[in-house]
């Protein structure tokens, strides 16, 4: 089965940004799946990327794009102002969606977005979380919920990096909707720590906030029922990358990073158990690839084209995480009522 994506925004042509999204010439290596159309408002961009990523349609805006080319599936990567719109009007369209997130600016503007899914249940709407489908994730899940480390009575979530000049030289990510160090991380955070303890998120509570760095406490129910408040960081003032889960228990503790450097090493899970020593458990990629991110992206297309062919549920479908985005908007609204928090 051919499944037809197309691109409505996209990031300048060797630019880093347009680096990642060269992942979308195979989405995710899924036989069948190829690109036919790009839509960008600055035509000599889209253009360019249509040259060099194969795109037989050029278009000026998604609402072209979708009037215009038939697709199966489109891959909302616009600043965040428009993305619970063009996911809308394509589930509007009988047109699946991958949604980068945030995926909305506002919690009405997600309720919206959560209506529209709910009235189309034969398409999905996947966000684009790829971290939760890191191996390492699940790796960890089953060290905990297999009572290796005991009960959990603390999970600790830092997600830090340089900033997102690092891959795109977009203004949106600093300013306006959607913007700031929250909208870009928490929801990478939160989703991950919901995935490893099995449980939906119930409400956060905001600590400490800046332009590059906040904190927050999540309350996360446990697949076996049980209440944990999870501490969240995210940053982008960090000298190097770092995305880290540790899990204590009165058994132990269990960590994992799921950063790692070099090409050719793959992420592991510790296990220490109280007055032992640790060992560890790889946690390897499906393929070989970018040990930052390229695998992990991977894995979120995969799983948007599966869900597409199969109908399957994806983690990351958005009715499935909806608690993520919800709770990761709530953090930056409060940030953004109380400025006294920051600093």
């Amino acid at each position: 089965m051919a499944t037809r994506g197309a691109l409505p925004g996209f990031a300048p042509p060797g630019s880093p940004a347009a680096d990642r999204a060269v992942h979308f010439l195979d989405f995710g290596g899924a036989p069948g799946a190829r690109l036919v159309a790009v839509a960008d408002p600055d035509a000599a961009q889209a253009d360019r990327a249509a040259a060099d990523f194969g795109a037989r349609h050029v278009l000026p805006d998604g609402d072209a794009l979708l009037d215009r080319v038939p697709v199966d599936l489109v891959a909302v990567c616009t600043p965040p102002h428009l993305h619970a719109r063009y996911a809308r009007q394509a589930l509007g369209a009988g047109v699946h969606v991958l949604l980068e997130k945030p995926g909305a600016t506002s919690v009405a503007e997600l309720d919206e977005l959560l209506a529209a899914r709910a009235a189309r249940p034969d398409l999905t709407c996947v966000v684009n979380l790829p971290w939760r489908y890191h191996p390492a994730v699940e790796a960890l899940r089953q060290v905990l919920a297999a009572g290796e480390i005991g009960p959990v009575e603390r999970l600790r979530v830092v997600f830090e990096h340089t900033g997102p000049q690092a891959w795109s030289p977009a203004a949106w990510y600093r300013s306006g909707p959607g913007s700031g160090v929250v909208a870009d991380l928490a929801g990478h955070a939160l989703s991950v720590a919901r995935a490893v303890l099995g449980g939906p998120i119930e409400a956060i509570t905001v600590g400490p906030g800046s332009a590059e760095r906040a904190r927050a406490s999540a309350r996360v129910r446990t697949a076996g029922g049980a209440v944990l408040d999870v501490d969240v960081e995210v940053g982008w003032d960090a000298p190097t990358g770092r995305f880290e889960i540790t899990a204590t228990g009165a058994g132990g503790s269990a960590r994992t990073n799921l950063i790692v450097p070099g090409a050719t090493r793959s992420s592991e899970v510790e296990v220490t158990p109280a007055g032992g020593a640790p060992r560890t458990t790889p946690a390897t990629w499906e393929k070989p690839g970018d040990a930052l991110d390229r695998p992990a992206t991977d894995g979120a297309y995969r799983a948007v084209i599966r869900a597409v062919r199969t109908g399957e549920t994806a983690p990351t479908d958005i009715q499935a995480v909806a608690d993520v985005l919800r709770h990761a908007l709530h953090w930056a609204e409060a940030l953004d009522r109380a400025p006294a928090v920051r600093g």
